[in-house]
């Protein structure tokens, strides 16, 4: 077995480094990434549900699928007295959002942390 010379040693050290430290802004970025993601999910999801949800609150999956944000709205039914939930789709490449159909209270219980209301 061969032992490897020092110059090749200080190459591979050099090019760990350099990697390593393009990994750090990446990472940094990253979450200010995520966190505008989640922003926009709720914006266009909570905007969708307008005309079916009064006061809605959105809970948002931080990441999403590979192609979808998700989310699932909640909140009064429109001229009811009932709490709906709905599943909101967002596509990440055209930014469009679907609704599913209305989930009853009684069929989904969503809470969310913070809040008296659903």
């Amino acid at each position: 077995m061969t032992r490897p010379n020092s110059r090749s040693l200080i190459r591979s050290i050099l090019l760990f480094t350099a990697l390593s430290s393009l990994a750090l802004p990446a990472a940094a970025s990253s979450d200010d990434t995520w966190k505008e993601f989640v922003a926009d999910v709720q914006t266009a999801c909570l905007a969708g549900a307008k005309d079916m949800i009064e006061d809605a609150k959105a809970v948002v999956d931080p990441v999403g699928s590979e192609n979808y944000g998700l989310a699932i709205l909640t909140g009064k039914a429109k001229g009811a007295d009932a709490t709906v939930s709905h599943i909101c789709v967002y596509d990440k490449k055209t930014k469009a959002v679907e609704l599913g159909s209305e989930l009853a209270g009684d069929t989904l219980k969503v809470e969310i942390p913070g809040s008296t209301q659903p």
